[in-house]
């Protein structure tokens, strides 16, 4: 009977650290629109071009300040230094998690990305013009609109209201 118990605790053991560590990687991965409103930001602010700040401090973001997780300096301007482009993306990613989720201290998720381009950055139009581009929203979409347009273009596109009788209720409306 000895035998047969170890295997037994093994095995449940491997499964309550198996799940363990796939909810903390589920929770570590960013959103898509997240990851897309980052990489237009970082085109935005010159990440791809060798030589520029946001590419030498490995701050896709541009970032400026001192207290972002991993943050190994601050460089010219007192933009964030990070050790490796993963940490400066990840920053990145959890500013844009802070704006969709209403905790940000700057910006709101009601801003339109107008608002939004005046104050981060300091030549505010060109900026504005790359991120409306790469996102396809207009300048005056708010960001809340941004982040739940996937959610509303799924249920409109893909729902088949006259599989459910739903042509009856909307021609009643």
């Amino acid at each position: 009977m000895k035998k047969f118990r170890r295997p037994i605790r093994n095995y449940f053991l491997s499964k309550f650290v198996g799940m363990f560590l796939v909810g903390t990687l589920h929770a570590a991965v960013p959103s898509p629109r997240v990851v897309q409103f980052a990489h237009a930001i970082a085109q935005a602010e010159g990440f791809y071009v060798k030589g520029s700040i946001p590419n030498r401090c490995h701050n896709a973001g541009d970032l400026k300040g001192t207290n972002f997780p991993n943050q190994i300096g601050v460089c010219k301007g007192g933009h964030a230094k990070f050790q490796t482009d993963a940490d400066g993306w990840a920053a990145l990613y959890r500013q844009i998690e802070k704006i969709q989720d209403g905790t940000s201290t700057k910006y709101t998720n009601r801003a339109t990305f107008r608002q939004v381009a005046k104050t981060y950055a300091q030549n505010y139009r060109p900026w504005l013009k790359i991120v409306s581009k790469m996102l396809e929203v207009g300048p005056d979409e708010s960001l809340l609109e941004y982040f739940n347009k996937s959610r509303e273009t799924y249920f409109t596109e893909n729902f088949n209201f006259n599989e459910w009788g739903g042509e009856q209720w909307l021609t009643k409306m």
